[in-house]
């Protein structure tokens, strides 16, 4: 599988920045107050000083303490465990890491509402770490991204997204061709509808190609792609809206790769 330009491990390290709570909100409490404001201060020294495992428990008190008191905290908290996973060479201490990136997203969505970006960006995280062990959870982090963002789900995540669902299939053989072919559509028109809006990209134009690449290898790979498959499954779609250009273009492309020359369709 090539790999695309914009990683995993981008998205992870460098956060989109939404779905935030938008104002710091300190507790009027003096103590606490006093706490949240020191830790704050201990948090930016570490990180200046690239100290990460100190930054993450003062990090870790704001998050557990006073979880709106600073706006872009959990922007914060993302970015440091996420570098923490990354650098971390212990197996058990490396899980650790994840599970918090984890809960930061959880704890992003319970203090700050939930956010459509915010859930790519877990799903992504989900994917990257829990996916091989927990591919039905993982899937389902996707479809839940995918309710609340359409075809304005983040780039990086369209790639893993059909990555997991062969991981489901792989795994539970529960998946029909058809359902396969349902996730397979949806991925690719989300693609398709980022194309036409980045025309003057042409970068971006080339990465989503790759990824529309990269997706077909993997429909290829769950199911056989015959002359029979695509009369059942993409044909009756075609008929019903022969104005799909997307749908015409892979019918013939499928074709072609199955020797279906004479075929009516």
């Amino acid at each position: 599988m090539r790999t695309i330009i914009v990683t995993v491990f981008v998205i992870l390290t460098y956060s989109f920045g939404y779905g935030q709570c938008n104002d710091g909100h300190l507790p009027q409490e003096p103590v606490l107050k006093a706490s949240a404001n020191k830790n704050k201060e201990l948090y930016d020294s570490a990180i200046q000083a690239g100290n990460l495992k100190q930054a993450a428990i003062a990090i870790q008190w704001l998050l557990m303490n006073t979880p709106t008191a600073y706006a872009g905290l959990y922007d914060d908290a993302t970015k440091l465990y996420a570098k923490l996973v990354a650098q971390e060479k212990d197996g058990r201490q490396k899980k650790i890491y994840a599970d918090s990136l984890l809960i930061c997203y959880d704890l992003q969505l319970k203090h700050c509402g939930s956010d459509h970006l915010v859930l790519s960006e877990k799903a992504i995280a989900y994917y990257h770490y829990k996916a091989k062990a927990h591919p039905d959870s993982a899937l389902a982090y996707f479809n839940n991204a995918f309710k609340a963002n359409g075809n304005n789900m983040v780039t990086a995540s369209l790639l893993p997204y059909m990555e997991t669902v062969k991981l489901n299939d792989a795994k539970f053989e529960k998946l029909s061709d058809a359902e396969i072919i349902k996730y397979y559509d949806r991925i690719m028109r989300i693609a398709e509808a980022k194309i036409r809006g980045a025309k003057k990209d042409p970068k971006t134009v080339d990465t989503l190609m790759r990824i529309k690449d990269d997706v077909d290898a993997l429909l290829i790979s769950m199911v056989v792609i015959d002359c029979n498959f695509v009369r059942k499954n993409l044909g009756p779609r075609f008929k019903q809206n022969p104005e799909d250009l997307a749908i015409a273009r892979k019918i013939l492309s499928f074709m072609w790769q199955g020797q279906c020359h004479d075929d009516p369709l």
